[in-house]
């Protein structure tokens, strides 16, 4: 469906309910139902695994800007009109990162947002023309409020299931921080705290609901941030510690467990390489600046700042790894990264992936050595691109 549309019907649904509660849950409720129509193109073959992620990432937006909006209704209602100190009104955005940023969102992706408000003032106390019923409060409170109402509206909803898990960690201060802060908070914060692994989440930040005004200038911020600013002279050793440290503390790969995201030569080597590349190549190529993870590998191939043949490699991995990272899901109703555990499961796995039993060997051997094939690749491309020496 067209953005718009599919928007459109979504808050038809949400706004049949009486109240804020109802509200979110039959957004919620509507969002299954849109989620259950991109499965089924995708087990059909109606849509390949690109358009299945761009269906989700699509929904997922529009079930934002529809729950922004019932939250806002309510708190507009209660407190009045946000007004800035210097009398304009003051603007909300909800910028995403992650899958969400890079328009590849999967069965069961998390959303990684944060929350931005342009500056500190308080509302005017009128709704309606007629006082607020609780009267004004400052801007912080009710933005506060605002992304409060709006992250447990879709992750913890008071009726019904919820839509998406919500994860708020990348905002200031992590879990120290306010999970709405003003545009000055994020500047000073990217200006003399914010560390190299931020300006690789930073590299999908995309802007999702809310104030196009603010989210422009909120997009400058981060991309003076992220671009323009000089790259460390440790830049590679900084991301491949990263990269080791997930891979050797969030896996179970040496216990036999297979994790095409997080382990070796997985969706995260990909995505780190492309990070590194990005922000060691950004500021004089601005036409590499993509948050979409296939997108940016083409832009860099263009610019000559990965070999074609190293780029294909990677396209191909990336396309394989989100493959079956789909049927994963949809097979398990879970947000799932690891290989199933047992021979029949793998099986199974493996013919919903199209591979078949034949004289060449069973589904499962040939699921495997694909694996093994594409995640040996990509990681040899990774160490290579970051100057690492090859691994024994």
């Amino acid at each position: 469906k067209p953005a718009e549309a599919l928007t459109a019907e979504l808050s038809a649904e949400a706004f049949r309910g009486s109240d804020t509660a109802q509200q979110f849950a039959r957004l919620c409720a509507a969002k299954r139902g849109e989620e259950l129509a991109i499965g089924l193109r995708s087990i059909l073959g109606e849509a390949d695994i690109h358009q299945t992620m761009g269906d989700l990432t699509e929904l997922a937006e529009a079930v934002v800007s529809v729950g922004l909006r019932i939250a806002s209704e309510e708190l507009l209602a209660l407190h009045g009109n946000p007004i800035e100190e210097t009398g304009a009104p003051a603007g909300f955005s909800v910028i995403g990162l992650g899958k969400l940023g890079s328009q590849e969102m999967n069965f069961g992706s998390d959303l990684d947002l944060i929350f931005v408000y342009s500056r500190p003032g308080a509302t005017d106390g009128k709704a309606g023309g007629r006082p607020a019923a609780r009267g004004a409060v400052s801007n912080h409170e009710f933005f506060l409020r605002l992304a409060t109402a709006l992250r447990d509206g879709l992750s913890a909803p008071s009726m019904g299931e919820r839509a998406y898990e919500i994860d708020l960690r990348l905002r200031p201060e992590g879990q120290k921080g306010a999970i709405a802060a003003p545009l000055e908070v994020y500047e000073a914060y990217f200006q003399d705290r914010a560390e190299i692994w931020e300006r690789q989440a930073l590299c999908r930040a995309r802007p999702i609901a809310g104030s196009p005004d603010l989210s422009r200038r909120f997009m400058k911020l981060v991309t003076g941030f992220v671009f323009e600013r000089g790259v460390p002279p440790n830049l590679a050793a900084e991301v491949d510690h990263m990269r080791a440290r997930m891979e050797r503390e969030l896996t179970h790969e040496a216990k036999g467990e297979i994790d095409l995201k997080l382990g070796h030569g997985g969706l995260t080597d990909i995505e780190f390489l492309v990070q590194y590349l990005l922000i060691s190549h950004g500021r004089e190529n601005p036409a590499i600046r993509r948050p979409e993870t296939v997108e940016a590998i083409r832009a860099l191939r263009d610019a000559h700042l990965l070999e074609g043949e190293d780029a294909e490699a990677l396209l191909q991995a990336y396309r394989f790894l989100r493959q079956v990272e789909n049927r994963l899901r949809i097979a398990r109703a879970q947000p799932l990264h690891t290989f199933p555990s047992t021979p029949e499961e793998m099986e199974m796995l493996a013919r919903r992936l199209g591979f078949m039993d034949d004289e060449e060997g069973s589904s499962r051997a040939k699921l495997l050595a694909h694996y093994e094939r594409h995640t040996q690749r990509v990681r040899s491309i990774y160490r290579k691109v970051l100057g690492l020496k090859p691994q024994s």
